[in-house]
């Protein structure tokens, strides 16, 4: 994760900053400034000399650096921005508003400004950590698929869907009823970012012979990408499917709970995306539930870190496979998703 921090926003921060009055958001902050590591971080400055200084000045920046010593001065932040925009969590800390940098949520960056930075925490916080209980059907607490129209909250231009029956389009489990609302709900007011959806699935095709079942798989996959690509061509989208295996090395990972991964959150649905039923089923009995947090709770944030790296190796252990069987493995041949990076 990258941290671009203002020396602005630092000065104003460690100027007010009284660990006896801290309201719940500015805990928050001062958690992930002090406690959170694999952090790169970025300052204004034009050299390593100012770093120095304000390393020596800024009670704050020592807290930061001491689990986190990868730093490096890039100047101007709206320079820089300007020419590098693609990153899988940018984080972004500033002194005010500007237009340039209000243009960055639309590239996925997530900006604070000083002044209003624990209301934008609390907004996060108020609608993106929450728990469904689907076994509740007196007063049913999932109450449909606008339920996810609260990522709005934060901007995205990288997600993964991993769930082993997501794309089989079976009955219960139809893709227009259960994958198309839930991303359409998600990316509501996205439709100018570019975006990269990775979805993660198994069960694509049953019942085939072995020896034409891969090159079945593959039209199947090929059909499935390319409707993705229709219902969404208001969007700015590219989607790529991987397969789930569990052939030679592939066999150490174990890829089954159902999640869906953004830049900043993690959406955990226990019975899979499969939710349909939920909503017209008044009788449906679930012992399931809905879970969502984002990286700005510690051990969600651990968690996350752990789940990409290990989605990062699986790509590359699956992309070196070379299996007798010749496995279908992924579509399209140019994969690319800046989380596995």
């Amino acid at each position: 994760m990258q941290l671009f921090i203002e020396q602005d926003f630092l000065d104003k921060y460690y100027n007010e900053f009284d660990k006896y009055k801290l309201s719940a958001e500015k805990k928050i902050l001062d958690k992930f400034f002090s406690e959170y590591t694999e952090l790169e971080i970025y300052l204004d400055c034009k050299t390593n000399e100012e770093i120095e200084d304000q390393f020596k000045q800024n009670s704050i920046l020592k807290k930061i650096l001491t689990n986190n010593p990868a730093v490096k001065a890039i100047g101007r932040f709206e320079n820089y921005f300007a020419d590098n925009f693609k990153h899988k969590q940018a984080l972004v800390f500033l002194r005010h508003k500007s237009e340039w940098s209000e243009a960055l949520f639309n590239k996925g960056v997530l900006c604070f400004f000083y002044d209003t930075y624990e209301e934008r925490l609390k907004d996060i916080i108020n609608e993106l950590h929450f728990r469904i209980d689907l076994s509740e059907r007196i007063n049913p607490q999932f109450k449909g698929w606008a339920e996810f129209k609260k990522f709005k909250v934060l901007p995205l231009n990288s997600m993964v869907v991993s769930d082993k029956f997501v794309l089989s389009d079976k009955t219960g489990q139809e893709i227009d009823k259960n994958l198309i609302p839930l991303l359409k709900n998600i990316l509501e007011e996205k439709q100018e970012t570019n975006i990269e959806i990775t979805i993660l699935t198994d069960k694509i095709l049953e019942n085939a012979n072995r020896d034409d079942k891969n090159i079945k798989e593959r039209e199947k996959v090929k059909k499935r990408h390319k409707y993705l690509n229709s219902r969404f061509a208001q969007y700015k989208i590219k989607f790529s499917i991987i397969k789930i295996l569990t052939v030679g090395k592939l066999s150490n990972f174990e890829l089954h709970d159902r999640i869906v991964y953004t830049n900043y959150s993690i959406l955990e649905i226990g019975k899979g995306l499969n939710l349909s039923r939920n909503i017209s089923n008044d009788n449906l009995k679930s012992n399931s539930e809905i879970r969502c947090e984002t990286i700005f709770d510690k051990y969600t944030y651990n968690r996350y870190k752990n789940h990409l790296k290990m989605l990062s190796n699986y790509f590359a252990s699956l992309k070196s496979l070379n299996h007798a069987e010749k496995p279908f493995k992924y579509y399209p041949d140019k994969l690319n998703n800046t989380l596995f990076n």
